[in-house]
């Protein structure tokens, strides 16, 4: 069994989860997720105090001794009675059904944001469904569904006449240990190509078979539901890349691309909707420093003003996880895979105890 933690840790887990989530009800955010400010009541297990600039924890927050399989990819957050929950992508341990193949679903608690402790049931989100090609249930996004008060999630996974990732699924759940999974894919490829009419593709076979999408995040916002996807298809030229923001009236689609969005610059991470704004980070590279980078927006839709003054975290190595931003008893965090190598990436942690836009420097570009 991979839990090793204590009898009383593992009890605070369980109970955590057997919990009603704590919703914090604020305006323009969905409920169930920690982001717009202080709407809930002060939590046990104080994040520490910091100093006013962002800073990594040392070390992993959620190492792979600690975690179920050989990966944390944070993909969901999200307030649970005294603390915080989180959804991850995992890897399971070499002999477990497919062993490096398979892909899961986990979850993970903290009451202080720097101590995370594994549910002793992981994987929760394992189930193969029959029109999936292999043996795995990626989890890459997750919201929750005011309208219909459940969670959901957004896998990835291959068709079963084609290899290669090219379709995405939807689970649902009401507390995030058990889940129903729509039929057959909400988002194929040939979805993804009509939602972006410029895209040339060679031919039909050659998209099925080459194509690749991935949910980037997701988000339930003024009864409708967002969902950020990524893509790549073959061309005669080679492959193409393409991001591209659908909506939709139901949780499982039909998705359709949002022509409404602003601005060059499309969030790769699931904004956070604080004081009149909307924040996100990403990952990137300036002039040969990794790091995390920062934007933000007055509308979910852009346009996005990124920091002048990025990275507003430095990093060692920056992975294809995306990174998860969320504001915890007032204290800033972001979530991120440090990547030892293909297969084994533990999650660290940035912390601020300010209002982004606060951070020394930040300021508007000149119109």
């Amino acid at each position: 069994m991979l839990w090793s933690k204590s009898a009383g840790k593992c009890f605070f887990v369980v109970a955590l989860l057997m919990s009603t989530v704590v919703t914090s009800g604020a305006q323009g955010e969905s409920a169930g997720f920690i982001g717009p400010g202080e709407g809930v009541a002060k939590a046990d297990g104080d994040p520490p105090m910091l100093a006013a600039a962002w800073h990594k924890v040392d070390g992993d927050v959620l190492g792979l001794d600690a975690a179920w399989g050989r990966r944390v990819k944070p993909r969901g957050v999200f307030r649970v009675p005294g603390g915080m929950g989180l959804l991850y992508n995992s890897k399971p341990p070499e002999g477990y059904r497919d062993g490096a193949t398979h892909q899961t679903g986990s979850l993970a608690f903290t009451q202080n944001l720097v101590d995370w402790h594994d549910y002793p049931g992981n994987p929760v989100l394992f189930e193969v469904q029959e029109w999936q090609g292999t043996s795995r249930a990626m989890p890459r996004a997750m919201l929750y569904d005011g309208q219909h008060a459940q969670w959901v999630v957004y896998f990835c996974d291959a068709g079963g006449d084609y290899p290669g990732i090219r379709a995405v699924g939807t689970a649902f759940s009401t507390d995030l240990k058990h889940w129903t999974y729509a039929p057959g894919p909400t988002l194929t490829i040939d979805d993804f190509v009509a939602a972006v009419p410029e895209r040339i593709v060679a031919s039909e076979e050659e998209q099925r078979r080459e194509g690749r999408i991935y949910a980037s995040w997701a988000l339930y916002h003024n009864n409708r539901y967002y969902m950020q996807v990524s893509g790549t298809t073959r061309t005669g030229e080679g492959r193409t890349y393409s991001n591209v923001l659908l909506v939709s009236d139901a949780p499982d689609g039909p998705f359709r691309r949002h022509d409404d969005f602003r601005g060059d610059f499309l969030p790769s991470a699931r904004p956070v909707y604080w004081q009149g704004r909307w924040y996100t980070v990403y990952t990137g590279n300036w002039d040969g420093q990794l790091g995390l980078g920062l934007a933000h927006a007055d509308a979910l839709t852009g346009p996005y003003e990124t920091n002048p003054h990025n990275p507003i975290v430095a990093l060692d190595t920056v992975t294809r996880a995306r990174p998860q931003l969320f504001r915890y008893n007032g204290v800033w965090a972001i979530l991120y895979c440090h990547q030892h190598n293909t297969n084994n990436m533990p999650m660290r942690l940035a912390l601020a105890n300010i209002h982004p836009e606060l951070i020394p420097d930040w300021s508007r570009p000149s119109e």
